[in-house]
């Protein structure tokens, strides 16, 4: 049994890693609360012991693989929000967050705790010019938006692109995917893209009759080869969209940030397009599983809680990441907030970059209000 059990979970690890939404079995798969994969790992621990300990090493360095490499486990304990001012003018605090569903959560408290420097939004169709009129964001010296994506910065921000055009089964396009801002901070021009990858939803609401599992019967030559093929467009999408991004991102030659909801778990190829040429800020400063989605579940397996990892930020090599904390609110989508501090031999003194770029930016003087929206 401890054999069987091993061989099924290092296929599944193999077939999450490796395969991801390029099969779409796996890719149904990849959304489920992980911990039921080493439950039966766990309940074999004590059988083990008893009657078969030679497979005890075996059975520990697959829960030990699961906890570090497969759930991105880190230990760590929590960060305390430190007051405004704390931090040097080389370290960008930035705060990411779909606020699509955010059920009423305030994003005035979470500014006013966290004073960030610069803040991401997704799902925010047509709301800068409300950031931008509203006093009590008035430390952000810039706002700006691009389709759904809005960002508010204590720092100029001098453009803004929407990328990421996604190409759907009927060859319609898109608004975009993603927004590349370029803003002038610490004394350098700085790339920060905002990320939001198509939601899976409909895609697995319509698996729950087991179609699924067309990735494994689907093979060529089949009846269900062309079923299978349907059903992969999706996800065949969302790979491609998220390739033509990274490869965006990969031909910068600026400091680079990448935040925002890639709605895709941490494995897989489209995790490892921006994972493979970026740091993971929780996997570097992050404590626990660092999961984000869905924050108010009443989901019993996943005993109540997030199971999935959307919200994810990254950075390029110019960076020293000092940290990375998800933050609690009643929303659908948890807020993250890092730390990125740009390394010496990366900033630019002087040349193109305004003057005021090279100053602090103003702390917060807004008192919170009773009732903050």
């Amino acid at each position: 049994m401890t054999w069987l059990y091993l061989l099924g979970f290092f296929g599944l690890m193999v077939g999450f890693h490796f395969w991801g939404q390029a099969n779409l079995t796996t890719a149904a798969l990849m959304y489920t609360p992980q911990w039921i994969i080493i439950l039966p790992g766990l309940l074999l621990l004590l059988p083990v012991l008893l009657f078969d300990w030679k497979s005890l090493p075996f059975l520990l360095l697959a829960c030990a693989y699961f906890g570090h490499s497969h759930l991105d486990f880190r230990f760590g304990g929590p960060v305390t929000p430190p007051s405004a001012g704390v931090k040097d003018l080389n370290t960008l605090r930035v705060v990411t967050w779909n606020r699509g569903q955010g059920k009423g959560a305030s994003l005035q408290v979470v500014k006013n705790a966290l004073h960030p420097d610069i803040v991401v939004l997704q799902d925010q169709v047509g709301k800068a010019t409300y950031y931008k009129s509203t006093p009590e964001y008035s430390e952000f010296k810039d706002v700006n938006g691009a389709g759904e994506f809005v960002m508010l910065s204590r720092w100029p921000i001098v453009s803004v692109e929407l990328l990421g055009i996604d190409r759907t089964q009927k060859g319609a396009l898109s608004s975009g995917r993603a927004a590349r801002f370029v803003v002038m901070a610490a004394g350098a021009r700085i790339a920060i893209y905002n990320i939001h990858l198509q939601t899976p939803r409909g895609a697995l609401e319509s698996y729950k009759r087991g179609a699924f599992l067309y990735g494994i019967i689907g093979l060529p030559g089949t009846p269900w080869a062309e079923k299978r093929k349907s059903y992969q467009a999706f996800w065949d999408s969302q790979m491609t969209v998220a390739r033509e991004i990274g490869e965006r991102i990969r031909a910068e030659t600026i400091p680079v940030l990448v935040c925002g909801d890639f709605n895709t778990p941490t494995f897989g190829p489209i995790y490892d397009e921006f994972a493979g040429q970026l740091q993971d800020a929780h996997l570097v400063k992050g404590s626990g599983v660092g999961y984000t989605f869905p924050g108010d579940t009443g989901n019993p397996l996943a005993l109540f809680q997030p199971w999935l990892r959307l919200d994810q930020m990254f950075a390029s090599s110019h960076w020293e990441i000092r940290r990375s904390e998800v933050i609690e609110a009643k929303a659908q989508h948890l807020p993250v907030v890092a730390d990125f501090h740009l390394l010496p031999e990366h900033r630019i003194m002087g040349g193109d970059i305004p003057a005021s770029a090279l100053t602090p930016p103003p702390a917060p003087t807004e008192a919170l209000p009773p009732n903050p929206p």
